[in-house]
């Protein structure tokens, strides 16, 4: 009598989502009387084995991610509106200037203003739209990045009355450099208010100043470009009544804002 037994491995199928091996066995038993062989079929399923269809998905799902990624960096090459990415200190947007500046004309439509109160509204949710988009953010502007923070004071009208003080305005940090805004209400005992950049280390970088108006974006008071920081050359005063003329301290708080030239 002579037993023969051969075991097969069938590779596992390609049309599931699981890992399956496949023996199959054949017994065939030959003697001068009886001739006969018997097949049997036994299955396992693997485990941490991907199947081809689970690697196909897989590759579908990257070239997705891969696509979106292109997409999103040529919207921000491309695209006129900013579009934010985040870092570590900031985020950083792509500006154009003339684009806000057309968003604030069209922001405003005469024909439907139907009181001065509707008007102020209007107006006062651009500023607002402005500081929530910009503060505290690094863009480009006029081929330059700079980075902008604005500052709100409260109750600025019992400040302009103090005397040897200065107000400090929360810290915020630039190029891993940690600075502030400061205020000095009746700079030099006079009736101006001085505003300076306070560096905690060695930061040398131009930059401005701005005092909002909140209805007119045009009529903006702007600092001349400074050089010293930290210096009495850093200081940008203004007279207070210059700060009363217009819409510089409505509702009794005034919003500066520093732009600083990170190519400088």
């Amino acid at each position: 009598m002579i037993w023969v037994a051969d075991f097969e491995s069938a590779p596992p199928p390609l049309a599931e989502d699981t890992a399956e091996e496949t023996q199959h066995a054949i017994c065939k038993i030959i003697t001068q009387e009886v001739q006969t062989s018997a097949n049997a079929t036994v299955k396992r399923q693997l485990k941490g084995v991907c199947t081809t269809r689970q690697i196909e998905r897989k590759f579908v799902q990257l070239e997705r991610k891969l696509l979106s990624e292109l997409n999103s960096i040529k919207a921000m090459l491309t695209n006129e509106r900013p579009i934010s990415v985040k870092t570590t200190d900031y985020e950083y947007f792509s500006y154009d200037e003339n684009l806000a500046e057309k968003s604030l004309g069209s922001a405003i439509d005469e024909d439907s203003i139907v009181s001065v109160t509707e008007s102020v509204t209007r107006d006062s949710s651009w500023v607002r739209t402005e500081i929530d988009k910009f503060n505290n953010t690094v863009y480009t502007l006029k081929s330059e990045k700079v980075f902008t923070y604005y500052w709100e004071i409260s109750q600025i009208r019992a400040i302009f009355r103090k005397q040897g003080i200065h107000i400090r305005s929360p810290d915020f940090y630039v190029l891993g450099h940690q600075l502030c805004l400061q205020l000095y209400p009746n700079h030099l005992h006079s009736d101006y208010l001085g505003i300076q950049l306070r560096p905690s280390s060695n930061f040398l970088k131009k930059h401005k100043f701005t005092i909002l108006d909140r209805f007119d974006s045009s009529k903006d008071i702007n600092s001349q470009t400074l050089n010293g920081v930290g210096t009495y050359e850093g200081v940008y005063r203004v007279p207070y009544a210059k700060l009363e003329e217009r819409h510089y301290l409505h509702n009794d708080a005034v919003i500066i804002k520093v732009t600083i030239y990170l190519n400088s």
